[in-house]
Order: C-alpha cells, then structure tokens, then sequence
C-alpha cells in the first residue's frame, strides 16, 4: 500500500529570500513570500540585501512584487484576496504590468520573469511595462556572472 502524502514545508535553499514552498496532502503546491525589504548592494539578481520584516505592511509587502498578478495575497484566516495594484484585473484580461514602475528596473531578471509568464500564460505585456523591460536590456548579461 502507497502511505499518503504528508504535508511538508521547507524553506528556499540558497539566499535567504523569505520564501517557504509547502505541499499539501493532496500534492498540491503553495509558494509563500515572507513580507521583505530589499536592497540593491550589487550586480546580478543576487546582488541585494534582503531582510524578511513581519511588521511590513500587507500593501507595502505586495508593492515590492515585480507583476501586479504577484503582488496579490490570500489571507487563508478571513477568506479574503489583498489586491491593492488591480492585479485580479490584470490576470482577468491577459494583461502584464509592473506593480511599481520605479522598482522594477531594481532587477534585470523581472524582464525574463516577464517574458516566461507572458508566454507560458499568453499575456499581452502592457505598454509601459515592455518599455521598463526596454531599458533593462544591456543590464541582462549581469545575470550570468558567477557570484
């Protein structure tokens, strides 16, 4: 006989990036961002200083997301969906668009972030977003430095 799932938790491995994937019993998967603060320090995708900070907002928390689809929250305990950048909206009509203009252009790995999911999910990239993604482009060749 096959024993049944048990539901595990694990955090990413790597940086610390405030990150716990958990599976349910059904196998089902669940990524949960821990509220952060992060800091540009460096070149690259891992050139940032990150401290998780519970006392953060649930809004300042989801405008540092780089999509406004991502930057929903679930609280599981009231049943009730945070959408404060129209990202329920967005998802509804296909369309990406950066959650806060400014810090996007903090992470060149949120352009190709942008290109898988408007491709795996068939999204229209908003405007201003394809121009923020735009004038990342010679930052690129950061994300395959060795660290």
């Amino acid at each position: 006989p096959n024993p049944k799932p048990r539901p595990k938790s694990e955090p990413v491995i790597g940086k610390a990036f405030g990150v716990i994937k958990f599976r349910d019993k059904e196998g089902n998967d669940y990524d949960f961002s821990l509220p952060r603060r992060d800091s540009k320090t460096g070149e690259g995708h891992t050139g940032f200083d990150i401290q998780v900070d519970p006392n953060m907002s649930p809004m300042e928390a989801a405008s540092r997301r780089d999509f406004t689809f991502n930057s929903m929250a679930y609280d599981p305990l009231n049943g009730e969906l945070h959408d404060y950048f129209g990202g329920q909206s967005d998802l509804a009509n296909k369309i990406l668009r950066a959650t806060d203009k400014e810090k996007f252009g903090e992470d060149p790995l949120r352009v190709l972030r942008g290109m898988q999911f408007a491709a795996r999910m068939g999204l229209t990239i908003e405007p201003e977003t394809a121009q923020l993604a735009s004038q990342l482009a010679d930052q690129l060749p950061e994300l395959y430095k060795n660290d």
